[in-house]
C-alpha cells in the first residue's frame, strides 16, 4: 500500500500506468524464465534418472553381444536397433554420427560427455581407451556390468532406508497419538464418572 502511494506520488498518472504495466510485464517475464528454466532442470534431472535406471541392463546387453563376438560398433547398433529407452536413443544418435563420417569412438566420447551420468561416462570412456588400444572390450564390459550391479543394489537399499524414514512421520504424528487417546479416553471418562 505504502509503496503505490509513494509510486504514485513520484510519478504523474499517465506515467504510473506505464510503469506498473512495465513493471507488472517485467515481473512476469521474470517469473515465466524462472519457471522455464525449473522444467528444463526438472527434465534433465528426469532424463538422467531414466539413463541411470537403464544402464545396468544396457551392459548386460552389451557385454552378451561382445562376449559372442559381436564388435563394439555392431553391439552398439545392435542395441540402438531393437532398444527402446533413453540409453538406446543415446546410442541410435552416436551410430547416426558414425554414419555421418565421424570416428566411432569420438561420437561415443562426446554422447557420454552430453548425458552427464558418471557411470555411462566411465563406461564409454574405458571402452573408448580399450578400442584405441586394442585391449579386449568384453572384460572391461563384464567389471563395469558387475559394478553397475552392486551400485544398483546400493541405491534400492538406500531408496528403502529413506521409505523407511518417510513412512515413521505419519505413524508418529497421526497414528500413534491417535492409539494413545483411544486408549486413554474410556480412562478419563471412567475417572470422571466416578469422582
Amino acid at each position: 500500500g505504502a509503496g503505490g502511494v509513494l509510486f504514485s506520488a513520484l510519478f504523474p498518472a499517465g506515467r504510473t500506468v506505464f510503469l506498473s504495466g512495465l513493471v507488472g510485464f517485467a515481473l512476469g517475464a521474470i517469473g515465466a524464465v524462472a519457471l522455464f528454466d525449473r522444467a528444463v532442470r526438472r527434465a534433465v534431472l528426469a532424463r538422467k534418472e531414466r539413463l541411470s535406471d537403464e544402464f545396468p541392463s544396457v551392459v548386460e546387453l552389451l557385454a552378451v553381444a561382445l562376449s559372442a563376438g559381436e564388435s563394439l560398433p555392431g553391439a552398439v547398433t545392435r542395441i540402438a536397433e531393437r532398444g527402446s529407452g533413453e540409453l538406446a536413443k543415446e546410442f541410435r544418435r552416436v551410430m547416426r554420427r558414425v554414419e555421418a563420417g565421424e570416428s566411432f569412438a569420438h561420437a561415443l566420447r562426446d554422447s557420454a560427455q552430453l548425458m552427464g551420468v558418471p557411470e555411462i561416462e566411465a563406461l564409454l570412456g574405458h571402452l573408448v581407451a580399450a578400442l584405441e588400444q586394442g585391449a579386449p572390450l568384453a572384460e572391461v564390459v563384464r567389471s563395469h556390468s558387475a559394478d553397475s550391479r552392486a551400485e544398483r543394489l546400493r541405491a534400492i537399499v538406500d531408496r528403502a532406508g529413506k521409505a523407511e524414514v518417510r513412512m515413521l512421520v505419519p505413524l508418529v504424528l497421526l497414528i500413534l497419538p491417535t492409539t494413545v487417546v483411544f486408549a486413554v479416553w474410556p480412562s478419563l471418562q471412567a475417572l470422571q464418572t466416578g469422582l
